[in-house]
């Protein structure tokens, strides 16, 4: 960016852009510097505003006109809401080129993902229902959520929250079987999904009790589990979650007689 100018000085980090109160109306897109278009983002952002949550838009002051730097999807939200005439404040820039604002478009959508992991971390500091009721499961149950590894530790957090959509009881009922089965070494993601697909299918035809038996006693333990759920991921090329509540189908029905489980495949 050849433009903007460095105005920090000994004493004050500063940027070019300047703070500025701008009319919604007034605000225009050059697409030949923005992404295109999602409205479904737009309309989702005006669906849950927050004047606390709104980072001011970037914006270029090029030839009289205001364009939108960053921040197009905001500015159609506001539009959505009917408040063509509010006016926002906004950073605005003068004398970039049509250059420049691409690059500075750029630098700012140029951010590190935040991971999941974190994400979950910190909406259970805010509160969020659904990672505080995850988090809530996995304390009652004596494991933790927590990167790294450690006595009962799960960091496999999108595979809670994919067990949690079965239901908040086919996630506690998945993390004891697990637990009492295979100890730490079950606390992984795709056995989670895996045994919390099996336990949201057949949860009226199981107990935990005859299940964790099942799996605790069968020779060869978790990798006679995850050797027989590799096979069938070879032989039928489907998910691994899928093969392994198939496997531990297979392993539950071992000397059940009639009383045993509809295939997992069935």
């Amino acid at each position: 960016m050849t433009a903007t100018k460095n105005t920090t000085t000994k004493n004050r980090v500063e940027r070019s852009g300047h703070l500025r109160w701008v009319t919604v109306a007034d605000l225009h897109v050059d697409e030949a510097t923005q992404r295109e278009l999602r409205p479904g983002w737009a309309a989702q952002i005006a669906a849950d505003f927050d004047p606390d949550r709104f980072t001011p838009p970037l914006v270029s002051l090029r030839a009289g006109t205001h364009y939108v730097i960053d921040g197009q999807h905001r500015i159609e939200a506001m539009r959505l809401m009917g408040w063509e005439q509010q006016q926002v404040q906004c950073w605005v820039y003068e004398g970039l080129s049509l250059a420049d604002e691409a690059d500075l478009f750029l630098w700012h959508n140029n951010r590190r993902a935040v991971q999941s992991f974190d994400k979950f971390r910190i909406a259970v500091a805010a509160e969020r229902q659904v990672e505080s009721d995850i988090n809530r499961i996995v304390l009652a149950n004596g494991l933790k959520v927590q990167a790294g590894g450690g006595d009962g530790a799960i960091s496999a957090v999108g595979a809670l929250g994919a067990v949690y959509k079965l239901g908040p009881k086919v996630l506690g009922m998945t993390l004891r079987i697990l637990r009492d089965s295979y100890g730490d070494a079950g606390l992984r993601g795709e056995l989670i999904q895996g045994i919390g697909l099996m336990v949201a299918r057949y949860h009226d035809d199981i107990t935990e009790a005859n299940v964790i038996a099942r799996l605790s006693s069968v020779r060869g333990g978790l990798g006679a589990l995850t050797t027989r759920a590799n096979t069938l991921r070879k032989a039928l090329g489907r998910p691994m979650s899928h093969c392994i509540a198939a496997a531990a189908v297979d392993i539950i029905n071992v000397g059940r007689g009639r009383n045993k489980l509809p295939s997992w495949w069935s």
